[in-house]
């Protein structure tokens, strides 16, 4: 096994879509409407006139409601550890939140780095290169399957990384200098 020339542990960043305190009240109102819409074509009369003012006035809010505000996201941090080898970029997430269902624990190596990118306004680090990796999707008990639930063997490809501070990134961006020969891109600088 080769040998790490430099580690590097920071923390990168997820957001998730959660579902509001209002998402089955919503569903439930959503398909009230439908029904009396199919309704009001099978009998063939509006049995939207059968509601009183006070009910449509308070029908046309929660529908408008629907359209503004249905979906809450969610920011969450998790350990992103950068391991430099002679040859190649070894990054390692313990627990990354992928959805609120699904868990992750990933092994990325990258080898034939072409190009970093980094874009200040949304801490974003695109790695581009050749990409292996191996991910497993933590069961619900919190333990981990035997078998990986998703294998990447990808050429000339990038992964994205959204990172949680600024800092970190120029300290991997050096290190990614120090170890590989590869173009280093700087996007939205004005907003460092």
């Amino acid at each position: 096994m080769d040998k790490c020339l430099e580690s590097y542990k920071t923390k990168g960043k997820t957001v998730i879509v959660v579902k509001n305190a209002y998402y089955y009240m919503k569903k439930a109102i959503t398909g009230l409407i439908i029904a009396l819409i199919v309704f009001s074509f099978i009998f063939g009369e509006n049995l939207f006139a059968e509601l009183g003012t006070s009910a449509l006035m308070l029908l046309i809010a929660v529908v408008i409601n629907l359209f503004f505000n249905n979906k809450t996201y969610e920011e969450c941090n998790y350990d992103i550890e950068f391991n430099f080898f002679d040859n190649y970029l070894m990054i390692y997430r313990n627990k990354r939140y992928c959805t609120p269902k699904v868990t992750r624990r990933d092994f990325y190596t990258y080898r034939n780095i072409s190009k970093v990118v980094y874009d200040y306004s949304l801490r974003r680090l695109d790695i581009h290169g050749d990409l292996e990796g191996i991910s497993y999707n933590y069961n619900k008990d919190g333990t981990l399957p035997e078998k990986p639930s998703k294998l990447t063997n990808v050429k000339n490809t990038y992964e994205i990384i959204y990172m949680a501070y600024d800092q970190d990134v120029e300290d991997i961006i050096k290190l990614i200098k120090k170890y590989t020969r590869c173009e280093i891109v700087y996007i939205n600088e004005e907003d460092k």
